[in-house]
């Protein structure tokens, strides 16, 4: 034995002090993983043992006072599984019988040679030995018995065979099925019939089949029906670890997990409903990473842009717009990832080469769904505003470009709109008139009979247009005679 093992620390009791000296000589050379210590008498010996730790006792049995066997006794009242060897020069049937009788480890009479002492070291060793292995597997049965009793599931031990016949089934089987251990290891409960969830049984069994054939452990996840009938999602995990007459033997764990399966569900729930809302939208909604891969998009964007699925997925985000918008679009990303959001407006160029004016607003993520850097946006088709403003840029043109003075009004009579022939009739600067009350450039009588133009105007049916003269004061304070047509503009 070498000296990493751990040491065994002897105490031998001889009323022979020479003796008891000589012993542990011969031992510690025979052993040199053996302490030992001495002691001339066995009330002495019983000290020692309270004092200090003792991994095995040698006794003599021929001792005043106290004898060997009366010694083995004491010691057997104190502790049933410290190694005792009586090891005596007299030795009789009687004695080895009285010394059995009193729970002795080994019985060894004295020799004359020194191989005696080997043979003592071996039988020290040995019962060391055994009582130390017994004592590893109680704790590791403790150990195993304290784990299984807190995990939050059944460990089990079944046969391979229909009905997954139980032979082991821990306490967790009531908390987890409502059946008590007992049931099911006497098969009053049959685990396929009574707890497994009719539909799920074939496809478990399939499964688990698949995986033992390939001598890997097997994870199912099936339902499971309790005592009080209430339906549960558990997962479960074995492997084969032994053949019992030509049947595989499972050993496994089995958990509840239905908490987690309603979240799942709900989260599955959750995500349908976003992705039918996202697919309902009549903008453009899309994810792109920073590298210009498109990550998800909705329908409308396959129905704007022409591309299908896979061909969305093969696409950068510079395939949708002209080159000419390339240093607006990358200005765009990079204002998202640093300030969160963007916006800007720029030609969506489709599959057949088309352009579609569209604003895009979007929000950057440093990480979103587990994946890079990317931005979460909206594209918003704005063909109807871009015609409107370009339409109110034509008529602006004309307008700027008839000779006339023209001008319009809010309902409180404030400049909404002039152009360059009023303001240069009046003398006033554009910006001057806007936001200014008609009274600037009226006087008080021709104000006056413009309200009562409008007034008419508001209560006939046909209300084109009506025509009055009137004066238009200058900025000089000079009057003007004009004639003034005035027309009600519809409502926006």
């Amino acid at each position: 034995m070498s000296r990493e093992e751990a040491p065994i620390r002897v105490l031998h009791v001889d009323d022979d002090e020479q003796l008891c000296e000589l012993a542990a000589l011969h031992l510690e050379r025979a052993n040199d993983a053996i302490e030992v210590v001495t002691e001339t008498s066995a009330s002495d010996g019983l000290d020692r043992i309270d004092d200090e730790p003792i991994d095995c006792v040698v006794s003599d049995h021929d001792m005043p006072g106290m004898d060997g066997l009366e010694f083995l006794r004491v010691v057997r009242e104190r502790d049933e599984d410290l190694p005792f060897i009586l090891y005596t020069g007299k030795g009789s049937e009687e004695i080895a019988s009285d010394a059995i009788s009193a729970g002795v480890t080994d019985y060894l009479q004295k020799g004359t040679t020194s191989d005696q002492y080997d043979l003592l070291a071996n039988r020290i060793e040995r019962g060391v030995a055994e009582v130390r292995a017994r004592a590893a597997h109680e704790e590791s049965e403790r150990t195993f018995s304290t784990l299984v009793s807190n995990l939050p599931g059944m460990v089990y031990r079944c046969r391979n065979e229909r009905g997954w016949p139980m032979e082991f089934v821990s306490e967790g089987a009531r908390e987890l099925t409502g059946y008590d251990a007992t049931a099911i290891e006497t098969g009053d409960v049959d685990w396929e019939d009574d707890v497994m969830y009719d539909p799920d049984r074939e496809e478990v069994w399939d499964q688990v089949q698949l995986a033992l054939d390939t001598g890997e452990p097997f994870e199912v996840t099936y339902r499971i029906r309790t005592a009080d009938d209430e339906r549960r999602w558990v997962w479960e995990r074995g492997r084969t670890v032994e053949d019992d007459d030509d049947v595989d033997v499972i050993e496994g764990f089995i958990t509840d997990i239905t908490a987690r399966k309603e979240r799942e569900r709900e989260l599955e729930s959750e995500r349908a409903f976003s992705a039918n809302v996202i697919d309902a939208l009549e903008d453009v909604f899309y994810i792109v990473r920073t590298d210009g891969r498109f990550v998800r998009w909705n329908d409308r964007f396959n129905e704007v842009t022409g591309y299908t699925d896979a061909e969305i997925a093969d696409l950068f985000v510079t395939d949708l717009f002209p080159e000419t918008e390339y240093e607006t679009l990358f200005g765009s990303v990079s204002e998202a990832m640093e300030y969160e959001s963007t916006s800007f407006e720029a030609p969506l160029l489709t599959k057949d080469g088309t352009q579609i004016p569209y604003e895009f607003r979007g929000t950057g993520f440093e990480e979103i769904e587990g994946r890079e850097p990317a931005i979460v946006g909206i594209g918003r088709d704005i063909s109807d505003r871009v015609r409107r403003e370009r339409e109110l840029e034509r008529y602006e043109t004309v307008i700027q470009a008839v000779g006339d003075p023209m001008y319009t009004l809010d309902a409180d009579g404030y400049f909404t709109f002039v152009n360059g022939a009023l303001a240069g009739l009046t003398e006033y600067e554009t910006g001057e008139l806007i936001g200014k009350h008609i009274e600037l450039v009226i006087d008080e009588d021709d104000l006056e009979t413009g309200r009562q133009k409008i007034i008419t105007l508001l209560g006939a049916d046909d209300n084109r247009y009506s025509i009055f003269e009137m004066d238009v004061v200058t900025k000089a304070g000079d009057r003007i005679p004009c004639e003034n047509h005035i027309a009600l503009l519809p409502m926006p």
